[in-house]
């Protein structure tokens, strides 16, 4: 009678610990299948990341050294050394980054469609650029008209508003304020002395 005891309880403990091993199992499977899904969900988003960096240049128009080239030639002070094309608005663009001869950065976002100079901006200096000219003691500023041709060179189809010469920390910069063929008004600040766009925005 104390064997059978003995077995029916020996039974008991091993069924226990044989629900116990599958738990972990089914727990364990559970835990690969998530980890699964989140590897999968992963490679999704890469997946569409390169899909859309294909449409984009699928939809570009002109080529990364045709974005800079047009950068250049409207601002014969940058030197570009660095492109990417990017989407903005639903809008694909090449974002120039360029530094003057003073070693300022800029980003210049070109239209990667009909390579319109959509923005310039001013971003910071380049501790690590050491000017290969100064501008000398003395030199004269651009006349409004200079600044204007500037502008009017890189964005043809503007009409130039209102010039406006005024100091930017120390920085003698022409406030222009021109209206494209559809209307829409742009600030641009040109550098008095040298005729380098600094910033081209629309407003609002």
């Amino acid at each position: 009678m104390k064997n059978k005891k003995l077995k029916v309880t020996g039974l008991i403990t091993l069924g226990v610990l044989g629900l116990g091993i599958a738990g972990l199992a089914i727990s364990y499977g559970f835990a690969l299948n998530d980890e699964n899904r989140i590897v999968g969900q992963s490679s999704f988003v890469e997946q569409d990341d390169y899909t859309e960096q294909a449409n984009l240049e699928k939809t570009a128009q002109i080529s990364a050294d045709e974005a800079k080239k047009i950068v250049t030639e409207a601002n014969p002070d940058f030197t570009a050394y660095q492109v990417a094309l990017d989407e903005e608005n639903g809008r694909a663009i090449y974002t120039v980054e360029v530094f003057d001869q003073t070693g300022a950065i800029y980003d210049v976002e070109v239209g990667a469609v009909n390579g319109e100079i959509l923005r310039t901006d001013r971003e910071h200096d380049r501790d690590d650029y050491v000017p290969q000219q100064t501008t000398s003691v003395g030199q004269s500023l651009l006349t409004e008209e200079e600044a204007k041709a500037y502008v009017l060179t890189a964005h043809p189809d503007y009409t130039i508003n209102q010039v406006q010469l005024d100091d930017e920390d120390g920085r003698m910069v022409y406030q222009i304020t021109a209206t494209d063929a559809n209307q829409i008004i742009y600030e641009v600040h040109v550098d008095a002395m040298t005729g380098a766009i600094l910033l081209t925005e629309y407003e609002d």
